[in-house]
Parts: structure tokens; sequence; C-alpha cells
């Protein structure tokens, strides 16, 4: 084990090939892989600081009794660090500003409720904005468990421990497509 995860001549001795042939090896040592075996599943994750994207692959190969291998890959690939950076702290401002004003309209429609009483809940419209306004507080609590996630992690250069990335990923994607279907529904609101 290295001193420190950052010590460069321990890093070089525990490059990533060595202790993947060391794991391999461990493997067949143990007879993990023999007859009764019926998958393989590979997963690796690849980080692009430059363009801030990490990719998640999946590489499984089944093996059935009847013989034939069946293999599939799953490539998944998104961006996590969204705060990165002039642009990153841009979003961040305006992020913030969305979120101010998702709590101001949630404030309005609760003095809507307050001043109209039970008719309010007459209009079908207010039922829309109720929905758009809960599914704007899931994408808040997403992105706050995503940021939560990465906070754990320490991501050094050098840095030879395994990080889980597709946990991530999937607050990522969950995030994108709650906020897909919400656009969807504010579309109608054009009709309001």
């Amino acid at each position: 084990a290295c001193k420190s995860q950052i010590d460069s001549s321990c890093n070089q001795k525990c490059s990533p090939k060595e202790l993947y042939s060391e794991q391999v090896s461990e493997l067949q040592k143990h007879d993990w892989i023999d007859d009764k075996s019926r998958a393989m599943i590979m997963d690796f994750s690849m980080l692009n600081a430059e363009s801030n994207l990490v990719s998640n692959v999946r590489y499984m190969v089944e093996l059935p009794s009847f013989g034939l291998l069946h293999e599939t890959v799953q490539i998944d690939t998104y961006k996590i660090f969204m705060y990165h950076g002039t642009f990153g702290m841009i979003i961040l401002v305006l992020q913030m500003a969305f979120v101010a004003f998702i709590v101001w309209y949630t404030l309005i429609e609760i003095l809507e409720i307050k001043a109209e009483g039970w008719a309010y809940f007459k209009e079908p419209w207010n039922y829309l904005d109720w929905l758009n306004l809960i599914i704007l507080y899931c994408v808040i609590g997403l992105k706050l468990s995503t940021y939560l996630i990465l906070s754990r992690f320490d991501f050094e250069a050098l840095n030879i421990n395994y990080i889980d990335f597709p946990p991530i990923g999937w607050f990522a994607v969950s995030e994108l497509n709650v906020s897909a279907i919400n656009f969807f529904l504010l579309y109608f609101k054009i009709f309001k």
C-alpha cells in the first residue's frame, strides 16, 4: 500500500496494468471463473479532465449453458463537474437565480391558494403548475445528491483508488430526463 495517494514512486509501481494483472492472477488462482460461470462483467470509468466528461464502460460476456458467447457493451458519457471554470461559475449563478424563482413562484401559488380557497383547485392549470414545481424540486434534489456524492471523492491525478462513477452518472442522467419531462409540461403553459 502506498503511504500517500500522490506518492509518484509508489504509484508507478502500482500501475493500473500491474494492478489488473495481479487481480486476474488472484482470480485464476482461486478458480473464480470455472465451468459454472455464466457471466463476466468488467466496469471501468474514464475521466477526460480537459473536456470535463466521464465515460462509464461496462463490458459483459455471458456464457449460456448452450455454449455461445454473448457480448454486450454499454457506454454512458456525461458531464459531472458542472461548475468548473468561469463558464461553470456563470452556470452556478444562473441556477441559483433559477432556484430563487422556483421558491418565489411556489410562494405565489401558496398565496393564491390562501386568497381563492377551494376555488383554486377547480382550475386544471393549477394542477399543471404544481406538477411543474414538484418536478423542479426533484431536479434540485438530484443536483444536490450529485454534488454531495462528488464532494466525498478525492480526484488526485495519481490516485489509484477506485471511484464508483456509475451512481454519479445515474443522478446526472436522471436529472436530465426529469428536466426533459418538465420542459415538455412547461410547453403546455403557453396555452394558459
